[in-house]
């Protein structure tokens, strides 16, 4: 395959393209990086903008004003929905997540709630006994069990909070992307390897047994924003994401970290005209155990492995999950350029020998 049938992400193409027709995230050529149905848009961008753009000392996600459901107020909200508009809406007329003008929609009172809009209006809310997230009927990617709520905001209580018993995040039966064993943790991959742990006493994501998925220590808010500066805190010593002990998958280095919030500088920085989010030198983002995928989805294929100096997220030889434009990676590292890269005419998750070729 040469450059010609590659899709480069530059500027003013699409990066996530799906089928059209099916799409439940869907690009506008030129244009729109998330779309779904037209005219039944979740995440819908005018053309010619770019959902995720970092501009200096403006919005890291700006949307054109219209029928934009995400939009950052100038110097103020980082998510906004427009009047009328939910973003995710569960209950005809009950938007999940909406803002109040001139709000942002995450907001960290300090020793209070992780995510807070204003006082006494929750940013996520579960009706009771309504899915959260659910898309077209009978072929639902993220699916909540009836009268089973993935995130509950219960007064005075965790912001995210499991039900005992049944499966939070379930797929289509048989091809689940995420899986969660009947009755233990929610995210898990391996029997016995939980794919997210946190120490003991310490946790931002904690799996407790029956219990919350997420849970905040008393009077500890996960996610602080620093002052004027930082969205996630890394507390010093302190892993956010530990998998196998030992063994993070995300893990902060000293003065290294993906993920780390240097005091005055922007969590997530864009190279110089090139990459939305930077790999440290020598340090993969998201790291898998050799031979131990993170996230399992058909018979021995990996959704997101990392190869030493390559690719961000690779598939291993298996069945495409989500498939795009026929036959390519919609995901794909190249050397020096964009990080998400769809190529022309290939499957999102590409089968290793067609990888090879573009993956030295």
């Amino acid at each position: 395959m040469n450059s010609k049938d590659l899709n480069l992400v530059l500027e003013g193409t699409a990066i996530i393209k799906v089928l059209e027709g099916t799409a439940i995230i869907k690009v506008l050529e030129g244009a729109a990086i998330i779309k779904v149905l037209e005219g039944t848009a979740i995440i819908k961008v005018l053309e010619g903008t770019a959902i995720i753009k970092v501009l200096e000392g403006t919005a890291i996600i700006k949307v054109l004003e219209g029928p934009a459901i995400i939009k950052v107020l100038e110097g103020a909200a980082i998510i906004k929905v427009l009047e009328g508009a939910a973003i995710i809406k569960v209950l005809e007329g009950t938007p999940i997540i909406k803002v109040l003008e001139g709000t942002p929609i995450i907001k960290v009172l300090e020793g209070a709630a992780i995510i807070k809009v204003l006082e006494g209006a929750a940013i996520i809310k579960v009706l009771e006994g309504a899915p959260i997230i659910k898309v077209l009927e009978g072929a639902p990617i993220i699916k909540v069990l009836e009268g089973t709520a993935i995130i509950k905001v219960l007064e005075g209580a965790p912001i995210i909070k499991v039900l005992e018993g049944p499966p939070i995040i379930k797929v289509l039966e048989g091809t689940a992307i995420i899986k969660v064993l009947e009755g233990t943790a929610i995210i898990k991959v391996l029997e016995g390897t939980a794919i997210i742990k946190v120490l003991e006493g310490a946790a931002i994501i904690k799996v407790l047994e029956g219990a919350a998925i997420i849970k905040v220590l008393e009077g500890t808010p996960i996610i602080k924003v620093l002052e004027g500066a930082a969205i996630i805190k890394v507390l010093e010593g302190t892993a956010i994401i530990k998998v196998l002990e030992g063994t993070p998958i995300i893990k902060v280095l000293e003065g290294a970290a993906i993920i780390k919030v240097l005091e005055g500088t922007a969590i997530i920085k864009v190279l110089e005209g090139a990459a939305i989010i930077k790999v440290l030198e020598g340090a993969a983002i998201i790291k898998v155990l050799e031979g131990t995928p993170i996230i399992k989805v058909l018979e021995g294929a990996a959704i997101i492995k990392v190869l030493e100096g390559a690719a961000i997220i690779k598939v291993l030889e298996g069945t495409p999950i989500i498939k795009v434009l026929e036959g390519a990676a919609i995901i794909k590292v190249l050397e020096g350029a964009a990080i998400i890269k769809v190529l022309e005419g290939a499957p999102i998750i590409k089968q290793k020998k067609k990888i090879t070729a573009l993956v030295k």
